[in-house]
């Protein structure tokens, strides 16, 4: 048996807390910033929805060919958000607060997906 000693002190072992990095409102006079964020995001996709050009069951077209290419250029207007509750809970807030508020339907690639309110155009 062959019994190895390396000289020196045994140094104890660093700790390391693992934090999710979440974006983080700025604080405002007189109210929580989470609150203040929540209500801010309902009133964003509450515009969005408000200016949409879009009703259920109108028939549009991604705007750009590379979309046009992915998603074909037959699309029905399934749905539009109109409230922030009502948005997928896994749904990541983008930085530009444009979330994808519409459920479109593609009859070229028979496939649901969601899109924001400028991603498409009438036909």
């Amino acid at each position: 048996m062959i019994n190895i000693f390396i000289p020196g002190t045994k140094e104890k072992p660093k700790s390391y807390s693992v934090t999710n990095t979440v974006y983080q409102p700025t604080q405002h006079a007189g109210q929580d910033s989470l609150q203040y964020e929540i209500s801010r995001r309902e009133s964003v996709v509450r515009e969005l929805a408000r200016t949409c050009p879009f009703k259920p069951g109108d028939t549009a077209k991604p705007v750009t060919p590379a979309a046009q290419a992915k998603w074909g250029t037959k699309i029905l207007v399934q749905k539009i958000c109109s409230s922030y509750a009502h948005l997928g809970k896994d749904e990541k807030w983008p930085s530009n607060d444009n979330p994808m508020i519409i459920t479109a339907w593609s009859h070229d690639k028979k496939t649901t997906f969601f899109c924001t309110t400028n991603f498409l155009e009438k036909v």
